[in-house]
Order: C-alpha cells, then structure tokens, then sequence
C-alpha cells in the first residue's frame, strides 16, 4: 500500500466525521418563518392553528422560529388595511428578517401582496385558505405559490339535501363587497346546469317557476339574503330566516366576516359551511365539503418546507387544496341528529372513541373488565391465602408463647434490656426476690455484684456495641441472702443512626453450680479409690513374688531329703533374698 492510499484510508474517518458534525449543525439551524393571519388574534381558531403550525414544522424536520402577525380585516376599510399590514411588516422586519411568509384567507393574502412593502418582493410567499386568489395581482408576484380553497357549491347543496331530505331550503347571506361578488360568479358557474334555483334570485324566473321547480321537478331552493340594506328599501328576509317558525331550511356560510360571524350559532335552523372559518369553533356549524384546518396547515408548511430545501416557488404552481365532507359529532349531538344518518363517506371529527369505533371499544370495555376481575380474583385469592398463612402464624406464636410463659412461669429465668443506661428486669424478677420493680442504673448493678466479678461486669459493658450474642456468669447477691450464681444472657442489635438496642435472659443456675461441685466432689472421690485400687493391686502384685520365692524352697528344704548340701545351702540363700525382698517392700 502505497503512501497516498495510506492518507485517503486516514482521512475518510475524518471526512465522515465533519459531514455528519454538518448536517448536525444544519437541522438545528433555526428557520425563521413569519405567518399572517387575517383575522383578529382572539379569533377562536387561532391558537389551535398556529400549535398545528408549530407541529408540522417540527413533523417536517424543521427548527422553525415563527412570528405571527393578525391583521384584524374587519375593523378597517381597504387603504387603512393596507397601511396597518405595512405597519405590521415593518414591526418585524427591523431586526429580524423571515425567510419565508404563510399568509392565511382571502383578505390577508390580498392585502399582503397590494400593500406594496419590498419585503413581499423578496422572501417567498406562501398562501392557504384562500378561496378566491386575485390571479392579475399574483403574476406581479413569481414568489407568490399557494393553494387555492376552492368552494364547492354543488358538493354543499348535496350534502345538505343527503342530511336534511330533498324539500330543504338553502339560504346564505351575501352583500355586494368584492368578495360577495366573487362569490356570486363562482357559484352561477358552479351551479349552471344542476338542479338549483332561486340562488342569487335570478331575474328571468319568476319566484312562482322557482317553487314549482321545488315542488314538481326536485330542484333544491337556495336564497341569498342581504344584511346590508339600501337605504330606499328595507326587507326582513334575514329575521325571518333567523326565526324558529320557518322550518325546513338550512344555512350555509360561504364566508366569515363581521355580517356572518356567530349567524350559525344564532340560527335555529342546522348550518353548513364550504369555509373552514369558524368551524370546529363553537359556532355551530355541523360541517360541509371543505378542506379541513389541520389539511390546509400541512399543505401549506409542506410547501414552505420545500422552498426553505432550495425549491424555486415560481416552479411551484397554485394548486387547489384537497377537500372532503365533514361532520362535526358535538354539534350532531347539538341538533339531535344520529350517526346511521351520516354517509358513510362523510368523515365525523371530534367523535368519542366508544362512538368511531363502538363493536371495539364495547370487546375493549369487556376484556379490561374481565382482565380487571382476574386480576382482583388473583389479589383476592391471594389476600386469602395470605390472611390464612397469618392467622396460622398467629396461632401459632400464641401457641409458643403460650408454651413460653408455661415454662418459664414459676421457673427462675427473666427477661430483661437495657434502656439509656437503665437495666430493667421483669416484674416477676423483681417479685421473686422480694423487692419493688424498678429501673436499675449500671452504676448501681455493681451493689448486687460480687466484687471479684465487677471488673469483668465493666469490661462487657465497654464491648456491648461489638456483641452480638455473648453469655456472662456472675455471683450476684439481689435479695440480700447471699451470692448465688446468675446467667446473664443478651444480643446487641445495632440501629439506624448508630445507636444500639440490647436484650437478653437473666437465669439463676445456682443449683447448676451446686451439681457441678457435687460431681467435681464425687470425681475427686473416684480417682482416691481408683488410686488406692490401683496402690494394693501393685502391691499384691509385689508382694506375690518373693512370698511364693520363700513357701516354694521352704517346702522343698522340708520334704526332700535327698538334697546335697549345696542345693541345700542355694535354697536357704534364695529364701533369705526373698525374706529381704518382702521386708524392703513392707517397710517402703
């Protein structure tokens, strides 16, 4: 292997190194993102929107560093909204620059691209929700892209005759703004060809060709109310729509400004909308064909996650927003409708789980409550065998102390511990020695002590902590007729926090000691007589041999006549050996 292999092989490592240290670095970069909203920031909408912002990004990868911004549309006309987005724009930009906008609904995107401020030129713009892009304004704009919340009118006005039967009455409150205008043109486009009338109220159908379509042909009735009346003429269609005797009519909210907001909620009649706006939000409102809250935020993100990872928003075409039908179950529950009577292409959101899904959550219900029976069966079962094993063990501890004080009653053995220094004995200690119970200081204890004794007593109590189990004989005197022997028996436990806890038996074995002397007496007494036994055996023995010397050659001298002199003479002389043998023996 030549050099610069060596160098590529010890480099590699490195280079993988610095790159993953990189990209480290450049996902936690904060991305700075800025997010218009068009209305009021007490809007009740608003702060679930932006937590699913926040969400999305972080879902995305994205360490975003947002910055919202409401425009409060309806509490100006054009040219003071467009002032105060500038004012809004500038509020922001000084020190802190977006590197992309979200701008929301109709009226902010509006105003954020006509406000003319250099900001909107130069940092991508993305727009959600809006349901009708001024499309000769955004061609000024190549770094405009968004989504297009298309509504759809005939989807609606299906939906509501699927829920509210074919005889419903539609109605919508329209004025002349520029968005009412809009709207107006949508939906003749939308609505041409289908079997809708009176929308609009058009001129060429007299209202009696509208009923009759109603009544003979199946066409659906659609009416657009003016809040706004001119000043020569004054009808009362809105209370009259509004009123709870004019029945069999649904309203439908094709858009959110200060003429609509809350018309659901004050409606006796059921109410849809083709605009996310307010529903999900308490307004009353029981759903439409629409694109939902939570597609549009991710949409919308989605789209400036792409251009914050180096994608152009010219290549980035307007595209409509996706939409499906939707049904709020809270306001369901609100108007008394039931869930068999929703499509089952209808998707219902905010529905309890045991309502989605019921056959599951009834099988969940029913196995956690069997689970929860077994498993309060088992802790019965074992509570029971426990509370068996304990009152076993109870009757069994009476039992053995029961035996306990049997064989220590009128015996001569005591229990006693010591206290800060205090010895105490039992009661009957004290009574079998004819005195008053009491707690007993150490110094005192060396009053009952045989003095011989006393130093060992001192000894012990200096080692008490080091013993475990240990066992102690003293002569004591405690009732005042003399030392007898005592058996001081204790354990010392040591406790938490290094202090110590003793215990123990205190036991007369005076007779014990007396049986001890008696047998050492009688064992002594055996070795005398054993010594003695075996002083005569030796003796006996000694003796023996030259008695027999003496009575052997003496009966030889006495009865054999034929002896020569010199045998003669060697017998007296053995006899007289042993005749001094045993004189020696006798006088030893």
């Amino acid at each position: 292997m030549n050099n610069e292999n060596r160098k590529i092989i010890f480099l590699f490592p490195l280079l993988i190194y610095l790159i993953s240290a990189l990209v480290g670095c450049t996902s936690s970069l904060e991305r700075r993102i800025l997010v218009v909203h068009s209305y009021e920031e007490t809007y009740t909408a608003y702060p679930e929107f932006n937590r699913l912002i926040a969400k999305q990004f972080k879902k995305e990868g994205v360490n975003a560093d947002i910055r919202t911004l409401y425009l409060d549309c309806e509490s100006y006309k054009e040219e003071t909204e467009l002032k105060r987005m500038r004012y809004l724009l500038d509020s922001v930009s000084g020190d802190w620059r977006p590197e992309v906008i979200l701008v929301n609904e109709d009226q902010a995107t509006y105003s954020l691209l006509k406000c003319g401020d250099p900001l909107v030129k130069e940092v991508p713009v993305v727009f959600a929700g809006v349901n009708y892009p001024n499309w000769e304004l955004l061609k000024q704009y190549p770094n405009a892209t968004g989504f297009h919340d298309k509504i759809g009118f005939v989807q609606n006005a299906e939906m509501a005759r699927k829920l509210f039967g074919d005889s419903v009455r539609l109605f919508t409150l329209l004025d002349s703004t520029f968005l009412d205008v809009q709207i107006r043109k949508d939906a003749r486009k939308q609505l041409a060809g289908h079997r809708v009338t009176g929308f609009m109220d058009y001129p060429d159908i007299p209202s009696v060709e509208q009923y009759r379509l109603v009544r003979e042909e199946g066409y659906i009735r659609f009416l657009s109310i003016s809040i706004r009346s001119n000043r020569d003429k004054s009808e009362a269609n809105l209370m009259w729509a509004l009123n709870k005797n004019y029945r069999g009519q649904c309203y439908i909210q094709l858009k959110r400004d200060f003429t609509t907001i809350n018309i659901g909620a004050i409606c006796v009649s059921p109410s849809l909308t083709v605009i996310n706006e307010g529903f999900e939000c308490g307004e009353k409102l029981l759903g439409g064909y629409l694109t939902s809250l939570p597609v549009q935020v991710e949409e919308e993100v989605r789209a400036a996650v792409h251009i914050l990872n180096g994608a152009s928003s010219s290549d980035m075409p307007v595209t409509e927003s996706k939409k499906e039908y939707l049904v709020d179950w809270n306001v369901m529950k609100q108007l008394g409708i039931k869930k068999e009577k929703i499509p089952a292409n209808y998707k219902i959101v905010n529905i309890p789980f045991s309502k989605e899904y019921p056959y599951f959550y009834i099988s969940s219900i029913v196995s956690l409550a069997g689970l929860l029976f077994a498993i309060v069966t088992c802790l019965l079962w074992l509570y029971l065998r426990e509370q068996k094993r304990k009152k076993q063990a109870l009757y069994a501890l009476a039992d053995e102390k029961e035996t306990l004080a049997l064989a220590i009653e009128g015996g001569t053995t005591y229990a006693w511990k010591l206290e800060d220094e205090f010895f105490v004995f039992e009661d009957a200690f004290w009574r079998s020695q004819g005195m008053s119970p009491r707690k007993l200081p150490f110094t005192d204890l060396g009053k009952f002590v045989h003095p011989g004794h006393w130093d060992s007593v001192k000894l012990s109590r200096r080692n008490l902590k080091e013993a475990s189990k240990k066992i102690v004989q003293l002569r004591c005197d405690f009732s005042g007729r003399g030392y007898q022997w005592w058996e001081f028996r204790y354990t010392t436990n040591l406790l938490e926090g290094g202090g110590y806890k003793t215990a123990g038996l205190l036991l007369n074995i005076q007779e014990m000691k007396d049986r001890e002397e008696e047998l050492d007496a009688a064992r002594l007494l055996a070795e005398k007589a054993e010594l003695k036994q075996s002083f005569l055996a030796n003796m006996s023995h000694e003796i023996r041999t030259p008695l027999n010397s003496i009575v052997g050659f003496s009966n030889i001298l006495a009865s054999d006549e034929e002896l020569s002199p010199e045998d003669k003479q060697e017998y007296i002389d053995t006899i007289n050996k042993n005749s001094d043998l045993l004189l020696k023996l006798v006088n030893d």
